[in-house]
């Protein structure tokens, strides 16, 4: 009888345990849905800039945030913001000229950085609101800095994560030692491409940009199929040395120009390169704010995104009043 007890007891015991970690199992499973941006559903809209259809997603109401993306990204990019900001914000994601889903043939383009700096002008003045609060991510930073001081009425407060300003290395005496890493890592990277490798070439790319071997693979399978979606633009940017346009200028002389507050956005596992730039910009702003995002590359805001929009809507909120 007591034995019978025992072993009664036993299964009780088991079966409580049982349906404890079912239940765990499920809030987890559940915490990790809920995790899951529903911004990834969000159905994109068509807007016509400068005779070309663009795509982009907006969330949310009030004054506007405008993510501008970097290479191999779209609008997608920001996904894990969008839910976030559209609290407060009407939050828009557009996706750059040359990059998915917009049906645009590579090989019409003549300048890939005056375009996309006069695309996204004409975008933000298509929008019933300015000035907008703009944030830009590597390139896409490059292109928002390029964009507020050319249009500087547009723009309310700029967020630039990590924009690859090579031009402020002029005259520098680290440009060559730093040029020379960055070229034999992008020569790599060419090389690849030439041959088709494409996910190989993609791979050193982001290698040289985050100082990661391993980025690619470590990122979630849906932000992998965001970047395997928008290598086009940066593949046809690197194989065609024959079709390089001057860039446009960027002087520290234009920069310090720029009235609205400017909130720096880095990682602080960026290659050493990439902070010696973020150093160099700095210096060249007046009215600024830096954050170092710890644990974190070139990747940002899809690699640390809770501190990433913690920081950057903490900025925004100090300049809404």
């Amino acid at each position: 009888m007591k034995l019978l007890v025992k072993v009664t007891l036993l299964g009780v015991f088991l079966l409580l345990m049982a349906c404890h970690q079912s239940s765990k199992t499920k809030s987890i499973a559940s915490k990790e849905m809920d995790k899951q941006p529903v911004e990834r559903e969000l159905k994109p809209r068509i807007i016509k800039v400068n005779g070309v259809n663009l795509h982009y997603v907006e969330k949310g109401k009030g004054n506007p945030v405008v993510f501008v993306h970097g290479a191999f990204g779209d609008y997608r990019t920001f996904h894990n913001q969008m839910g976030d900001f559209s609290h407060k914000y009407r939050a828009i994601s557009y996706s750059r000229r040359y990059y998915h889903p917009n049906n645009i043939p590579i090989d019409s383009i003549s300048d890939f950085s005056k375009v996309n700096i006069d695309d996204l002008a004409s975008f933000i003045q298509s929008l019933s609101t300015v000035p907008v609060h703009l944030v830009g991510h590597s390139s896409g930073a490059w292109i928002a800095l390029q964009a507020t001081i050319q249009h500087p009425e547009l723009i309310k407060t700029l967020t630039l994560g990590e924009p690859p300003a090579f031009e402020l290395l002029i005259g520098d005496p680290k440009r060559d030692s730093i040029m020379n890493i960055f070229q034999t890592d992008y020569q790599r990277a060419i090389k690849a491409y030439s041959q088709n490798e494409d996910k190989k070439g993609t791979k050193l790319f982001l290698e040289m940009a985050t100082g990661d071997a391993h980025f690619f693979d470590n990122l979630p399978v849906f932000d992998q199929k965001i970047i395997m979606d928008n290598i086009a633009e940066r593949k046809a940017s690197l194989l065609a040395q024959s079709r390089k346009a001057d860039p446009v200028p960027l002087h520290c002389s234009d920069i310090k120009n720029i009235r609205v507050p400017v909130l720096l956005v880095g990682g602080g596992e960026s290659p050493g390169w990439v902070g010696y730039i973020m150093d160099k910009l700095e210096a060249c702003i007046e009215n600024k704010n830096r954050v170092i995002l710890p644990n974190t590359t070139h990747g940002l805001e899809y690699q640390s995104p809770e501190a990433f929009n913690r920081a950057v809507l903490q900025f925004i909120g100090e300049h809404e009043k």
